[in-house]
């Protein structure tokens, strides 16, 4: 299991002269660091889980883009609270899952993480 952030676009600098830039996609690691790694299984990201309970049931809400409203209902099987930091993931391939589910297909964020992995 690896964990990350999530994925974050940078630009590296390629000629200083006409400020040319290259843009890169990577996944970003919880220590501050970068990887290029693109094996879908086994990779989670970092999500916020809000627990509700409705009539005596309990229910989870992913937000699985720390920086988008967006969300869905999740299984608390799904989701893996790291004891180490605190937080929650949820594997890459699920989070894929849940937001074709629920229609959320045509997010930047769904095309981002099929273009990252799947090319």
């Amino acid at each position: 299991m690896k964990l990350y952030q999530g994925l974050q676009v940078i630009y590296t600098c390629i000629n200083p002269e006409n400020y040319e830039t290259k843009k890169h996609t990577l996944l970003y690691n919880l220590n501050g660091t970068y990887s290029s790694n693109k094996q879908i299984n086994g990779s989670y990201f970092e999500v916020d889980i809000k627990k509700y309970i409705i009539d005596n049931k309990t229910i989870a809400i992913c937000r699985p883009d720390l920086n988008s409203t967006m969300c869905f209902e999740i299984k608390f099987d799904n989701v893996y609270l790291n004891e180490h930091d605190n937080k929650y993931y949820v594997s890459v391939e699920n989070i894929l899952k849940y937001l074709e589910d629920n229609k959320m297909n045509s997010t930047k964020f769904y095309r981002q993480i099929k273009e990252y992995f799947y090319g």
